[in-house]
């Protein structure tokens, strides 16, 4: 697989997280803080941290 691939399917796969992340955060009225930037750079640690902590 072409390195050029995997790095444009990171990117765009951790873009939809913090999307997610981000809807998940409007819906419940919970401010996810710095769990975007966490989620946008890291994926699903990002994730993980954000449903975990509160």
């Amino acid at each position: 697989m072409d390195l050029s691939v995997v790095i444009l399917a990171t990117l765009v796969g951790h873009t939809l997280l913090t999307a997610g992340v981000f809807v998940h955060g409007r819906r419940t009225d919970r401010q996810p803080g710095y769990w975007l930037v966490v989620t946008l750079c890291t994926g699903l640690l990002g994730v993980a941290g954000y449903l975990f902590t509160r």
